[in-house]
């Protein structure tokens, strides 16, 4: 035991020796934070886009479809730009926007004709929400026009073709809307049908409290990674070969660089969890064992990532072959990229891996979810594959890395 905390205030003098070193490992959930903050904002972020609006008819009707898009909720979200569809497909080529919606010529005609007409939309690839909100926002508004036709197709007909409706034309059509209305309000009102509303929860997506605990555990894998690149300094020191020269030195040595890693990730995640709390509104549920969990888990990280450099044949295949781990390990297992946004293969090897499995246990303890057996579970599991490890770093680096 006195070994062992030898071993231990020696990391930790050498942590405190290089403050911008161990600042940089405990600020990066920090940083990380601040930075999707300024990207998302707290909570669910308004998608923008621009759209490029073709009217080739320029009638009434044209001019009231390309308005729509401008209107109501779509005005937050829509930036919209009136182009000819030459120029519209030039810009979507150069991806310049994300949907190009074309109003043919004869649009208007054939509204009133109650004859068919093709809007056309072309949708940018590189984006997925605002095109979508495009089509189906067309899609709908489409659909009331139909609707419209059906209901009123007789006094349609009656307006003029290639100009606008006299001041009487529009009185009529508006006094036909009229009666139209008061024949169907004897089933609106009073409602024919009780609809019973109950309160649920926001079903928007918070960005910025789904990306974070990815990064966060990128982080710890980062640290893991540095930290574990120790073990060649103590061997090129001297430190590591007279340490085996004695029984219980080596397992001493790096039991002291596991507690201070452990103390490390402790720090790392309580200021994950309070700068995800302020910065991003993360609502922790069990905040005191997601920042144990984090620490646990990252001392199991950080021997998997010494077990790497117990078995490279130098310093530079360590670097390598560690920092390669880290690339591989943070995109298949949720830091860059959440699982809900990777394809259902890859979301399925990523929640295996380490890091993954260890990120998805982290979500269910900030959620508050998961019953206290399964977390206690989960620990047990980091236990043990921790204690295997330990052997075998143990044991190689008494027998094979020294040579």
């Amino acid at each position: 035991m006195g070994a062992l905390l030898v071993s231990l205030r020696k990391e930790l003098r050498r942590y405190r020796r290089d403050p911008l070193g161990l600042a940089a490992w405990i600020g990066i959930p920090v940083v990380l934070a601040v930075l999707l903050f300024l990207l998302f904002g707290r909570g669910s972020p308004t998608p923008h886009g621009r759209v490029l609006v073709a009217d080739q008819d320029d009638s009434f009707f044209s001019r009231m479809l390309a308005g729509a898009y401008s209107q109501g909720p779509m005005a937050e979200m829509l930036a919209v730009e009136a182009v000819t569809a030459e120029e519209g497909r030039r810009r979507m080529d150069r991806g310049e926007a994300a949907a190009l919606v074309i109003i043919p010529e004869g649009f208007g005609k054939s509204f009133l004709d109650r004859a068919p007409a093709r809007v056309e939309i072309v949708t940018n690839p590189a984006q997925s929400i605002v095109p979508r909100i495009v089509v189906e926002a067309t899609a709908a508004m489409l659909d009331a026009a139909g609707y419209f036709q059906e209901a009123f197709g007789e006094d349609l007909e009656s307006l003029p073709r290639g100009e606008a409706p006299s001041d009487a034309q529009v009185a009529a059509m508006a006094v036909a809307v009229n009666h139209t209305v008061r024949q169907a309000a004897k089933y609106f009102d009073p409602p024919l049908i009780d609809v019973e509303t109950s309160a649920g929860e926001d079903e928007s997506t918070d960005w910025g409290a789904l990306f974070f605990p990815g990064l966060l555990y990128m982080a710890v894998l980062l640290a893991a990674g540095g930290m574990s690149y120790d073990i060649w300094r103590e061997k090129q020191m001297g430190t590591l070969p007279r340490a085996a020269s004695s029984p219980g030195s080596v397992t001493a040595l790096l039991g002291g660089k596991l507690a201070a890693a452990v103390a490390v990730f402790l720090a790392l995640g309580a200021a994950g969890v309070v700068g995800g709390a302020a910065l991003l509104g993360l609502d922790a549920r069990r905040p005191v064992l997601a920042v144990v969990w984090i620490g646990f888990s990252g001392g199991a990280l950080y021997l998997l990532s010494m077990l790497l450099q117990v078995h490279a044949s130098s310093y530079r295949s360590a670097a390598i072959g560690n920092n390669l781990a880290v690339m591989l390990l943070a995109l298949v297992g949720g830091s860059f990229f959440p699982f809900e946004l990777m394809p259902a293969w890859m979301a399925g090897i990523g929640m295996w891996t380490p890091n993954g499995w260890a990120l998805l246990e982290l979500r269910r303890l900030l959620s508050g979810g998961g019953d206290p057996m399964a977390a206690l579970r989960a620990f047990a599991l980091v236990l043990g594959v921790g204690l295997v490890c330990w052997w075998i770093c143990v044991r190689r680096l008494r027998r094979a890395f020294l040579r």
